[in-house]
């Protein structure tokens, strides 16, 4: 069994993939409208939009870092970095 050798590599893996950067957007500005029309209130809105904005962030870094890697070698006649050998 292929198993991540930790959880940090999980979380890698989780935020290099596009669909989990789609499903955090929509959750953030779902938990935004969410608290707007009061369906929850407090600390648990300010809470929950606090994590989403955060992890938002952290898979949108990612996502640039790999974009530029890709660029770069892309550009300089490289293979891609990304690929499996």
């Amino acid at each position: 069994m292929n198993e991540p050798s930790s959880a940090g590599q999980m979380i890698a893996d989780a935020a290099s993939n596009p669909k989990v950067a789609t499903v955090v957007a929509t959750a953030t500005a779902s938990v935004g409208a969410a608290s707007q029309l009061e369906l929850i209130h407090g600390f648990l809105s300010l809470a929950s939009m606090t994590i989403g904005l955060i992890t938002a962030g952290v898979v949108l870094a990612i996502q640039l870092i790999k974009l530029v890697r890709t660029y770069k070698a892309w550009r300089d006649d490289e293979p891609d970095p990304g690929a499996q050998p």
